[in-house]
């Protein structure tokens, strides 16, 4: 890519130039450059057998050639500030890779802030099995073995919370989760939006995700509420259970807030 930036920038300053001479300096140096050509041909007879189309590509390059010759003869004639601006050339990769890196590596630093500074952290999001094992742990009393390793490999925080909510709203597979009553019941007053995808690979839908659950936050509860109700049962499965509770944590509310303004400041504007 550096390369053909460069030879871009001196077929640009060959171009620049040509317009600058004037017209025997012109005609001798496309002159000298066909001559050239012909002669890498293998002479004026190989030359004319050459098809049309043949002699017209070979023409073609050779017009790339003679300017970018002239584009560096007038390269070297430039200032040092000059160069370095032609010469400049940054290769990011893919903008939207870094920005989501940014984003796992904020989330990862966020998570650790909490027990850093003596805080209160976003509650625990456990899965269903890590649940029941954690039912019977007893304040008073040493967890066992399994205990801890329930609390180890049990999440939390706001990446965890619109990660089940990307799940329960909006789930990949059309048979789970409950994207069609939520369509209908925020059309039915008045908010006609779909949930991010989290379950995707798409860039920024965590955070998006996040400022969804914070600008509809009283009416994502009543949501809940209603799914819970409507059951026989009338009680949430673990997993809406989890989003209830992290709906309801104001440590897990700060890390949405988090997401949605770092999305709104950074994200947008540098993607």
């Amino acid at each position: 890519m550096a390369e053909k930036k460069t030879e871009a920038v001196q077929q640009i300053l060959g171009e620049e130039a040509v317009l600058e001479m004037n017209d025997a300096d012109v005609d001798a140096a496309f002159e000298h450059g066909r001559e050239n050509m012909i002669k890498q041909a293998g002479g004026k007879e190989a030359w004319a057998l050459l098809s049309p189309d043949q002699r017209r590509d070979l023409s073609a390059v050779m017009i790339k050639q003679v300017l970018i010759s002239l584009g560096e003869s007038e390269y070297s004639s430039l200032t040092e500030e000059q160069r370095r601006e032609l010469d400049f050339f940054v290769w990011v990769g893919c903008g939207c890779h870094k920005n989501t890196n940014t984003v796992l590596g904020g989330h990862i630093a966020v998570m650790k802030w909490w027990e850093e500074n003596g805080l209160p952290g976003p509650i625990l999001l456990a899965n269903k099995d890590n649940t029941a094992v954690l039912r019977t742990l007893d304040p008073d009393t040493e967890p066992t073995a399994a205990h801890e390793h329930a609390l180890q490999s049990s999440t939390r925080g706001g990446i965890k919370a619109t990660d089940i909510a990307g799940a329960i709203f909006r789930n990949k597979d059309q048979k789970k989760g409950q994207q069609d009553i939520t369509l209908l019941w925020f059309e039915f007053f008045g908010d006609s939006f779909t949930f991010p995808s989290t379950c995707n690979n798409r860039y920024g839908s965590h955070c998006a995700a996040a400022a969804c659950l914070l600008m509809y936050l009283d009416k994502f509860i009543e949501f809940l509420e209603f799914i819970r109700d409507k059951k026989k049962t009338r009680t949430f499965n673990n997993m809406e259970n989890n989003l209830y509770k992290a709906l309801k944590c104001n440590s897990t509310l700060t890390e949405l807030a988090v997401l949605a303004l770092y999305a709104q400041a950074i994200s947008h504007p540098y993607i």
